[in-house]
């Protein structure tokens, strides 16, 4: 899975910024990556690969969180806190296992 983040603010955001692939909205973390570089105002940032099982996101809809420290807080204080979300509108087709 790929994602990259998009500073929608008027200030840099800074590298380190955690990055959350969740199983559902307020679901399981599947994997968490943090940024590498700053993200400008008005840009988006590097692209981002998660790698992990598929089944962990199996009948679920898959949720990228920004800044998200899996304790419902961030590293970074921002004005708008809502926009850190991103939910896939579709579940995850279940994964079938060989044999």
């Amino acid at each position: 899975m790929a994602a990259r983040i998009r500073n929608a603010g008027n200030v840099e955001a800074p590298a380190g910024l955690p990055v959350t692939v969740r199983a559902g909205l307020g679901g399981d973390i599947v994997v968490t990556l943090e940024t590498t570089q700053p993200v400008p105002p008005g840009k988006t940032g590097e692209v981002l690969f998660f790698e992990f099982a598929a089944n962990k996101l199996a009948q679920s809809q898959p949720v990228i969180t920004v800044d998200d420290t899996g304790f419902g807080d961030g590293k970074l204080f921002e004005c708008d806190e809502q926009n850190n979300t991103a939910v896939w509108p579709d579940a995850v087709c279940p994964t079938v296992e060989p044999g």
